[in-house]
């Protein structure tokens, strides 16, 4: 796979209209990705030769040895999907970073790829205890406030962020550093997985199935974790932690690097302490976050209206969408009503819901 470093931007608008892509011209663009060995140079120079007609580009790059049609065959067994960056799917804000991948492959639910309000969380693999908490905070509040949390799936601090968001309920996105299989995923995070895709999430790579990950494939995922995303949120970092990579290809990328302050006497804090010398934004709590997108204001409300208890948390995302009586909580809930009934005092002691009387509730704007 070429370096990203060593890539020539081509014009994406003169070379990606957006278009339905048909089934045919995927199982050909699969079939060029593989033999292309993922060099993003040579798929770049194949799409601008051909204007995106994989049929043809096949003619010119095809190994005798490789049958599209049993490779496509593959990764409809394996549940995926294709998604080229000229197809309206493909997340808007990846599109237009240096060394863009021209395709991903995705297993989930496409629809996130689209959305806007994607935020990076990641971090040192062996994280402290300090971090685990601070990643799990600060991933589930984003969550709960609307952010898609995009991360790596790895041990660490890339598994604590997406469990939190799925452990609220919210959506995130996975980017693999081998190909989107169980091989590529640790087993402990095997079931976070599942979990992702069940949430309305997805798991991701531009890696074909036939192609294994190795330790050049870890750096190039990283460009997609920070290119996806509106800004990355380093957690901890080690001197040579590879969290800093995405945090220097986030800020080449033209977007906000924050990071969590730690004990200068901790190793894992050296790369957080380094990069807040070098001007990211410190980060202690997620308002540090929402203060820098002015123009998400009404996520601070929606921030407000979080609870980390659970009960609390049914509560109010039930009232979010229209004030609701103790009964038609209760049942809405599955829960038993002086549980609920307990809980909306506590929420109204912490000025998150309103009593209508009547026993009819509503969340506090």
């Amino acid at each position: 796979m070429v370096s990203l470093f060593t890539f020539t931007t081509i014009s994406y608008n003169k070379l990606f209209s957006l278009v339905n892509v048909s089934k045919e011209q995927l199982i050909y663009l699969n079939a060029c990705i593989i033999a292309a060995k993922v060099n993003s140079t040579r798929l770049q120079e194949l799409a601008k030769q051909f204007s995106n007609d994989w049929i043809a580009a096949w003619q010119k790059i095809k190994i005798s040895s490789l049958n599209p049609e049993k490779e496509w065959v593959r990764v409809e067994r394996a549940d995926l999907q294709l998604i080229p960056k000229n197809d309206p799917a493909y997340p808007p804000r990846l599109k237009h970073i240096a060394g863009a991948p021209l395709a991903l492959y995705l297993k989930g639910d496409k629809a996130i790829l689209r959305i806007d309000r994607c935020l990076a969380v990641v971090g040192s693999r062996a994280l402290s205890e300090y971090g685990r908490r601070a990643a799990y905070q600060l991933a589930g509040e984003l969550a709960a406030a609307g952010f898609t949390i995009v991360s790596g799936l790895a041990m660490g601090v890339d598994g604590v962020a997406h469990q939190a968001t799925v452990d609220r309920k919210g959506k995130t996105i996975a980017v693999l550093g081998g190909p989107v299989t169980g091989t590529s995923i640790v087993s402990a995070n095997a079931g976070l997985a599942q979990q992702i895709i069940k949430c309305g999430g997805a798991l991701i790579s531009e890696l074909p199935l036939t192609m294994g990950a190795h330790k050049g494939t870890f750096p190039e995922r990283n460009r997609i974790v920070s290119g996806i995303a509106r800004g990355t949120i380093v957690i901890e970092a080690g001197p040579q932690s590879g969290a800093l990579i995405t945090a220097r290809l986030a800020a080449e990328q033209g977007r906000d690097v924050f990071a969590l302050p730690g004990p200068i006497y901790s190793r894992v804090s050296q790369g957080t302490n380094g990069l807040i010398k070098q001007g990211a934004k410190i980060v202690t709590t997620v308002a540090d976050i929402l203060a820098e997108y002015p123009e998400l204001a009404q996520l601070q409300t929606r921030l407000k209206l979080t609870s980390e208890h659970p009960v609390e948390a049914t509560i109010l995302r039930l009232l979010t969408e229209t004030p609701l009586s103790l009964n038609e909580l209760v049942r809405l809930s599955n829960l038993a009503a002086p549980t609920v009934t307990a809980s909306l005092m506590n929420l109204e002691l912490n000025d998150k819901v309103v009593n209508l009387g009547g026993n009819k509730y509503a969340v506090r704007t």
